[in-house]
C-alpha cells in the first residue's frame, strides 16, 4: 500500500470527457473533409488515388507513433502541458496547408505536423481519463465517443459550402480556426490534486489507457517487449491494426471513388452526411447497451467487421443512388463497433500490462498503415481500377475476424 490519488469516477471528470468529445471531433475535420477539401489539389499535383493514399497511410502512421513518443514524454512533463503542445501543433499543421504548392509540402503538413499534435493530444487526454475514472470507464468513454460523432456529422456539408464560397486555401484557413478550439479543451486536463484528496490505494488502482508506467521501470521493460511471445496478443494487434487501417484508408478515398461512380458533389455530401448520422445513432445505441450490461469488446468488434464488410461490397457493387445510401447507412450505424471497442480489447486482457500493450499495438498499427498506403498505390497503379482499391480493404478488414475465429476454434481443439 502507498498514497496515491484515487480516481474521483465523476466530478471534472466529465469535463475531461466534454474535451476529449471537443477535440477528437475537431480533429477529425481534416479527414472527414479530406476527398472534398483537399482532392482537386491532389489531383494537380499528380493521381488524385495514390496521392491521397500515401498522404493518408503516413498521417495515420505518424498519430500512431506519435502515441508511444507521447507516452515517454508524459513520463517528464504534465498531461496538460503535452496537451497544449499538441494543439499548437495541430494548429500550425493546419494552417500551414493553406500556403502549400506541392505533394511534398502537402504532406509535411497534413502527414507529420497534424498527427503528431493529434497524438500529443490523444496521449494527453487518455492519460488524464485514466486518473478521473476507475469503475465508471467503460461508460464515460462510450459517452464521450457518443458525443464526438454529432460535431462531424455536418463537416461534409460545411466543407463543400467552404470549398465552393472560398475556395481550397481559404476553407483551409477556416478548418485551422477550428482546430484551434483544441487549446482551450487541453487546458481543461486539470491536475486531478485540484479536485481530490490523497488516500491510501493499491498500486495499480486507477490504470487505464495509456496508464502511468512507474519512472524507476526500465525503458524496454515498460515497453513489453515479451508480449510478441504471445500469440493471442499478436493476433488481436494484428486484427485491430487491420480493421483501423482499412476503415481509415476507405473513409479517406470514399469521396474519390464516388466520384468514379459520377455521383455529384450533392449526392457525395448526402452520403457522407448520412454515414456520419448513422454513426452517431450507433454510438448512442452502443452508449445504451454498456450502461445496461456487460458487453465483451473482442466479440463485438468481429461481428461488426464482418456486417461492414458484407455493406462496403454492397456499396462498390451497387451504384444506383438509393442503394449506396443504405449501404453507406449501415457502415455508418456498425462503425462504433470498430472505433470505440479497441482501447477496451486491451483493457479487458491485459489490464495489468496495458501501458505496454497499447503502446505496441500503436507502433503496429502504424506500420501496417504505411504499408497498406503503399499497397493501395501499386493496386492503383497495376489495375486502374478503383473498385480494386475498395475491395482490398474489405478483404484486409476480413482478415481481423478470419483470424480471430481460427483462434477460437485452436484454443478448443487444445482444450
Amino acid at each position: 500500500m502507498k498514497r496515491e490519488l484515487t480516481a474521483p469516477d465523476g466530478g471534472w471528470g466529465y469535463v475531461i470527457v466534454a474535451a476529449i468529445a471537443i477535440t477528437n471531433g475537431v480533429s477529425a475535420l481534416p479527414v472527414v473533409t479530406f476527398g472534398i477539401v483537399y482532392g482537386e489539389f491532389l489531383k494537380s499535383v499528380g493521381d488524385e488515388i495514390a496521392n491521397s493514399a500515401l498522404a493518408s497511410g503516413i498521417c495515420f502512421a505518424t498519430q500512431w507513433i506519435s502515441g508511444l513518443a507521447a507516452n515517454l514524454l508524459l513520463r517528464r512533463i504534465s498531461y496538460r502541458t503535452t496537451g497544449v503542445l499538441g494543439a499548437l501543433l495541430t494548429f500550425t499543421g493546419t494552417f500551414g496547408i493553406s500556403f502549400v504548392t506541392s505533394f511534398e509540402q502537402f504532406v509535411f503538413c497534413f502527414s507529420i505536423m497534424l498527427p503528431m499534435g493529434c497524438g500529443l493530444t490523444l496521449a494527453a487526454m487518455l492519460t488524464a481519463f485514466n486518473l478521473y475514472f476507475d469503475k465508471k470507464r467503460t461508460v464515460a468513454y462510450n459517452l464521450g465517443s457518443a458525443v464526438t460523432i454529432p460535431i462531424t456529422v455536418l463537416f461534409p456539408s460545411l466543407g463543400s459550402f467552404l470549398v465552393q464560397r472560398f475556395g481550397f486555401r481559404g476553407a483551409n484557413v477556416i478548418h485551422a480556426a477550428i482546430m484551434l478550439h483544441c487549446l482551450p479543451a487541453m487546458l481543461c486536463l486539470h491536475p486531478i490534486e485540484w479536485h481530490v484528496d490523497k488516500q491510501k490505494v493499491a498500486p495499480e488502482a486507477g490504470k487505464f489507457l495509456l496508464g502511468d508506467v512507474e519512472r524507476k521501470r526500465k525503458f524496454w521493460e515498460g515497453l513489453g517487449l515479451g508480449l510478441f511471445t504471445d500469440p493471442t496478443y499478436v493476433n488481436i494487434v494484428l486484427g485491430i491494426s487491420l480493421c483501423l487501417s482499412s476503415d481509415f484508408f476507405f473513409m479517406t478515398t470514399l469521396p474519390s471513388l464516388l466520384a468514379n461512380f459520377k455521383v455529384t458533389i450533392e449526392d457525395t455530401t448526402i452520403l457522407m452526411t448520412a454515414f456520419f448520422t448513422a454513426d452517431i445513432v450507433g454510438r448512442l445505441c452502443l452508449f445504451g447497451v454498456t450502461a445496461c450490461t456487460e458487453v465483451k469488446n473482442r466479440l463485438l468488434l468481429m461481428i461488426g467487421a464482418i456486417l461492414i464488410a458484407c455493406a462496403r461490397t454492397g456499396f462498390i457493387l451497387n451504384h444506383p443512388f438509393w442503394p449506396m445510401v443504405a449501404c453507406t447507412t449501415v457502415m455508418g450505424l456498425l462503425r462504433c463497433s470498430l472505433k470505440a471497442t479497441y482501447p477496451l480489447i486491451f483493457a479487458e486482457l491485459y489490464s495489468t500490462k496495458f501501458a505496454g500493450a497499447f503502446s505496441l499495438f500503436m507502433v503496429s498499427c502504424g506500420v501496417v498503415s504505411i504499408s497498406t498506403g503503399c499497397l493501395i498505390g501499386v493496386l492503383k497503379n497495376a489495375t486502374q481500377s478503383n473498385e480494386m482499391v475498395g475491395h482490398f480493404l474489405t478483404a484486409m478488414q476480413l482478415f481481423c475476424p478470419l483470424s480471430w475465429v481460427i483462434e477460437i476454434f485452436v484454443k478448443k481443439i487444445k482444450c
